[in-house]
């Protein structure tokens, strides 16, 4: 049987295909459907937002300068203040789940107190290739922005369907024809 790792490369391509727009490809609408006015107007924050032209999901959304305004709730910690913004706001980027399809990879602080996570995108414990969410949190613990390239609706069959040895070594001479 295939590890998730193993599968992680098939999935990876289909997910980068599904991201990639050529350049002629038209703007997709955005997922949510609501414009920057209205998302300030529910974020109770004036925000600024960029969408993906191939999915229509935020790529970025941050609250604009010169506000103090925090896009997270206030209370828990770093890691449960932006899963409760991701949570709150998944129809922006496609979220199903947060808890299944979000895990956090890394959180970096500065001197400046800023902390910025970084969680990776998963689909049924597969990792998506290039898909992955930053939150970025202000000196004074208020999320400020989040950034990234989250894949929308994939739907895929992960379980494997040929015997992992056989593709073992099907890599094996693919890379040694190639060398």
């Amino acid at each position: 049987m295939f590890s998730a790792a193993r599968w992680g490369l098939g999935l990876m391509l289909c997910a980068a295909a599904a991201t990639t727009a050529g350049p002629v490809a038209a703007a997709v609408a955005p997922l949510d459907g609501r414009s920057a006015t209205q998302l300030s107007a529910a974020l109770q924050a004036p925000v600024q937002v960029s969408y993906s032209r191939a999915t229509g999901a935020v790529r970025f959304l941050r609250v604009a300068p010169g506000t103090q305004a925090n896009l997270a709730p206030a209370a828990g910690s770093f890691d449960e203040r932006a899963r409760g913004f991701f949570a709150a706001q998944a129809s922006l980027f496609g979220i199903r789940d947060v808890g299944a399809e979000l895990f956090l990879r890394k959180m970096a602080s500065e001197p400046s107190g800023q902390q910025h996570l970084i969680y990776d995108q998963f689909y049924s414990g597969v990792p998506v290739f290039a898909g992955e969410l930053r939150a970025h949190f202000d000196g004074a613990g208020r999320l400020r922005a989040v950034n990234g390239n989250f894949v929308p609706g994939i739907d895929l069959q992960v379980t494997p369907t040929i015997e992992a040895q056989w593709a073992s070594q099907r890599a094996i001479d693919f890379v040694r024809d190639r060398n």
